[in-house]
Parts: C-alpha cells; sequence; structure tokens
C-alpha cells in the first residue's frame, strides 16, 4: 500500500515536470503611471459665434400679389416701396389712378405695368425707386453700318428698226420695227430711310424732306459718319425704336457666300439638243428627286430672256460639274466666289479691254490743193466674264438671287465702209462682239445649287489649206486647196451657289478656306 502511494506521487511529479508553463498576460501600465502633464498656457475660452442673419433677397427679385381698383397711384406706390423696403422718390406730375391685378408677380413687373397705364417712367437701382413722368429723353443707338448710297441699274434692250419712206408728203419715216427694253434699279440709302423710318414711329416730320428741312428742332439726330443715331423720346417710344433697330440691323448685316462656276459644254452628237437634266437627275442615284426644272421659254412677260433655271437640293458643286462631261467637252471659264451683304448689289469683273480705233478723214480744198487731215479716236471694248448679284435673305436661310451673267467675246472685224477711208488708203476695223448674257430670280435654300443654262449657239470653224503659193493664184488657187469647216454646237451652264455666313471668320464659317492663307508670324 505504501509503495502504491510512492509511485502515484512520483507519476505525479513527472507529469508536473514535463508540463509547460502558461505565459503570464500583461498588466497595463496606465493604472500604475499617469501620463506626464504637457507644460503650456491655459487656452483661451471658446466665444460663441453670432447668429446669422436672415436671406434678404434682391427687392427684384421678390414677388408681390396685389388687387387694387381706382387707388390713387402715389397711395399704391407709397405701400409697394414699403413691402419691398425701398427707398421713394416721386417727382412732380405723378398722379392718376391704377387698377391693377397682379398675382405672384415681380417688382419691376408691376412697375412696367403702372407705368404703362398712367405714362409714367422709373429707375430701379438697387434699393433706390425713382419714379415720373414718362417726359422726352435722348438715347444714344449705336449703328455700325456703312455711310453710303448706292444705286444700280441693269438694263437689257433689244431693237431691230428700219427706217424707210412710205410715199407720206415730206418724207416721214415709219418705225417698222420693234423694241424690247428691261430695267432694274436698285436703291440703297441705309441712313437716309433709317431716320425717315424712326420719324415715322414718333409720329413727326423727317429732319429733312425734299430738300426742305423741318419747322422746328428736330428729336432725330443722326451722324453716320461716326455711326450714332440720337433720338429724343419716351420711354414707350425708346422700346418700340429699340425693337425696331434690332430686327434692321440682324438683317441689314447678314451675309452670304456666293459661288459661281461657268461652264461652256460643247455638246457630243447625240446631245445635239442640249444637255439633257433628267439624264443629270438618274446619274444622281437617289429615289428622291433633287432637280426641279423650271422651263421658261418667253420668260415672265418679256422681263427676262428665256433661260433654264434648275433648283438642284445638293451641295456637291464639283460633282456637279463632273457630270456635265457625258454631254461633251466641258470647259470652265470662270469660277468666282464673292462676299455680299443682304440687299446689296455686288459686281464682279473679268475682263479684257481691247482697243480698237475709229478714223474719221477730211479733205478740203484751200487755194485748189486738197488738204487732208486725219483723226484717229481709241476706243475700248470689255471682253470676258462680268456678273452681278442682289441677294435677300430671310430668317429661313432661303435665299433670293438676282443674278445677272454676261459673257462677251469677239468673233472678228468688220471693215469700215466710209469711202472717204479708201480714198485716204487707210482701213478702220471695228470688233464684232458675241455677247451672252441673262437675267433671273432664283430662290435657293443655305448651301443649295442654282442652274442657269439653256443658251446655245453654232460655231462654224472654216479652214483652208493648200499648196503654198498655187492655192493663191487667181481662178485657178481652188484647184490646189482645199476647205475644211468644222461646226460646233455649245450649250452655256451657269452654276450658283449660296452659302448664308453666320461667323465671317477662319474659325467659323470660313474655315475651309483657312488652308488656302498662309500664317503670318510676328517677328
Amino acid at each position: 500500500m505504501r509503495n502504491e502511494i510512492v509511485i502515484g506521487f512520483l507519476l505525479t511529479a513527472l507529469l508536473t515536470g514535463c508540463a509547460g508553463q502558461m505565459p503570464l498576460k500583461p498588466q497595463p501600465v496606465r493604472h500604475l503611471h499617469s501620463p506626464a502633464a504637457v507644460v503650456g498656457e491655459v487656452p483661451a475660452p471658446v466665444t460663441p459665434l453670432p447668429p446669422l442673419p436672415e436671406t434678404t433677397g434682391h427687392p427684384s427679385s421678390k414677388r408681390f400679389s396685389a388687387v387694387v381698383t381706382d387707388v390713387p397711384v402715389r397711395r399704391f406706390l407709397f405701400a409697394l416701396a414699403r413691402d419691398a423696403q425701398l427707398n421713394l422718390d416721386l417727382a412732380p406730375g405723378v398722379e392718376g389712378k391704377v387698377t391693377l391685378n397682379a398675382i405672384d408677380q415681380t417688382l419691376e413687373q408691376i412697375l412696367a405695368r403702372i407705368a404703362d397705364q398712367l405714362g409714367l417712367r422709373y429707375q430701379l437701382q438697387g434699393h433706390y425707386l425713382k419714379i415720373g413722368p414718362d417726359a422726352p429723353y435722348f438715347e444714344h443707338y449705336p449703328i455700325p453700318y456703312v455711310n453710303i448710297v448706292r444705286d444700280s441699274v441693269n438694263q437689257v434692250s433689244v431693237s431691230n428698226k428700219i427706217g424707210g419712206e412710205n410715199g407720206k408728203q415730206g418724207g416721214e419715216e415709219s418705225d417698222n420695227g420693234s423694241a424690247t427694253q428691261v430695267a432694274s434699279q436698285s436703291k440703297n440709302h441705309f441712313w437716309e430711310r433709317l431716320v425717315n423710318n424712326t420719324a415715322a414711329i414718333l409720329g413727326v416730320s423727317p429732319p429733312q424732306q425734299n430738300g426742305k428741312k423741318a419747322q422746328g428742332a428736330s428729336p432725330i439726330i443722326a451722324h453716320p459718319e461716326s455711326g450714332l443715331l440720337s433720338v429724343k423720346a419716351t420711354a414707350r417710344q425708346h422700346r418700340k425704336i429699340r425693337r425696331y433697330l434690332n430686327q434692321v440691323l440682324r438683317r441689314a448685316q447678314r451675309q452670304v457666300l456666293i459661288e459661281a462656276t461657268v461652264v461652256d459644254v460643247s455638246l457630243n452628237d447625240r446631245y445635239q439638243a442640249g444637255v439633257d437634266w433628267e439624264a443629270v437627275n438618274v446619274k444622281l442615284g437617289s429615289d428622291k428627286r433633287k432637280i426641279d426644272i423650271v422651263q421658261n421659254m418667253l420668260g415672265q412677260a418679256l422681263s427676262g430672256p428665256p433661260a433654264l433655271t434648275i433648283a438642284y437640293a445638293g451641295k456637291d458643286l464639283a460633282a456637279t460639274v463632273k457630270l456635265l462631261s457625258e454631254f461633251g467637252d466641258t470647259r470652265v471659264i470662270s469660277s468666282p466666289k464673292l462676299m455680299v451683304v443682304n440687299n446689296q448689289t455686288a459686281v464682279l469683273r473679268v475682263v479684257e479691254n481691247q482697243v480698237y480705233f475709229t478714223v474719221e478723214v477730211d479733205t478740203n480744198q484751200t487755194q485748189g490743193v486738197s488738204v487732208t487731215t486725219t483723226e484717229t479716236t481709241p476706243h475700248t471694248v470689255p471682253v470676258g466674264f462680268v456678273m452681278s448679284v442682289t441677294p435677300a435673305i430671310d430668317d429661313q436661310d432661303n435665299v433670293l438671287l438676282h443674278v445677272r451673267p454676261t459673257i462677251s467675246r469677239i468673233t472678228g472685224f468688220v471693215k469700215d465702209p466710209n469711202p472717204m477711208l479708201a480714198q485716204a488708203g487707210t482701213e478702220s476695223r471695228v470688233p464684232q462682239i458675241e455677247v451672252q448674257e441673262m437675267e433671273s430670280m432664283l430662290r435657293l435654300h443655305d448651301g443649295h445649287i442654282g442652274i442657269i443654262g439653256g443658251l446655245m449657239q453654232d460655231d462654224i470653224a472654216r479652214k483652208t489649206q493648200g499648196i503654198i503659193g498655187l492655192s493663191r493664184i487667181p481662178y485657178v488657187g481652188p484647184l490646189f486647196s482645199y476647205k475644211n469647216d468644222q461646226g460646233r454646237k455649245s450649250e452655256l451652264v451657269i452654276f450658283i451657289r449660296p452659302t448664308v455666313i453666320r461667323s465671317a471668320s477662319l474659325k467659323g464659317d470660313l474655315k475651309n478656306y483657312r488652308d488656302f492663307l498662309k500664317a503670318t508670324s510676328a517677328p
């Protein structure tokens, strides 16, 4: 028994020696040692912030409601200024009664209604309101428009008169010919009409009418050289004038870029009747018709020559010109571009002034001696391309164009049959000028192409070739030469594309022309 107790005790001691001790959990230090105190001054006590003020908006942004009937205007204005917390000044003459029903409206809206009822004028500056009678006062309006007066006249005339005696006594001449004359006149008197229309709004006479000055001082003072218009009127009249001037300047300063291309088409044998525009429409490859053709055989009451006017709803001018190569050889005569202001006539001339001389011979007898004097007079005739165009642009970017292109060339020379020239051994050659011109009115949308065609002509080139020397012998020369006459039929086609310019700068609507201008850098 004793041995078992000893063995049990030894086993217990052995097991206790083999087991590891559990680690002790460290104790926090703060409960044993307090942190060291920081040395410094005592901070000042925190002062409370003042309360935020109540947010009050501008008097003009507040909204009011008022319903009054036959209330004296001075009493109503004092009450309105008190509620709006405004300083009020009432000038003498502010009288009358006001009837008003205003619901949730701003102060300026209510003041404008009162001013319209009683003919008053008010000024609201911050918290200061001043109201007085609507007496006339001067207002100065800047008018950025050039000081110029332009008159343009286009005239087309055709005359065919033959004079002869009809057997009447006295040898009276009869007119058995015909004449047609069409004149188009355009006047641009901007400043004169601006002053007259402003006077009409005010209900007064213009400052000058038919060269006579108006009686009394005029309420309109125009200074075109500096671009300033001064008007003395009431506030109500000034509002009308301001609206009118804004509309006038907005329309007068519109401008359009006119691109024109004149093409001479030498027709081949298949299209001797002219360019087939229906075939051009098929070549465009669109299910929707892009070309609208208007054939004017006799013109509008002979107001213009017969022509073919086409409206093309495309914008590719180069591709349209290339389509004409199917009908024959094409030759571009001119391709000008010019900027035109609204309702202003622009003229483009690409011509060469050909000089010719007329000779006058005068022979006088002096003491049995013949004295011959010759006098020459130089003349010039323009040969080339001339085009005048006048655009009118509306609010929908539609452009109404009055176009008159003219192409002239020299086809030959004619000798002056004056016998005095032959006796003096002098020859005067006068050039024969062939002129092709049209005058038409086109209505196109911005960027669309207008086509004017239908002017056809026949040319015959007469060539003679033969053996040198023998071909010039009289009566025998034709045996040693031959003639080669070649006929040519051509049609003149003019393409016109207007583009409304809103921003006339290289960063705006003229950005496509930026590459054509060389950039200049400052030294």
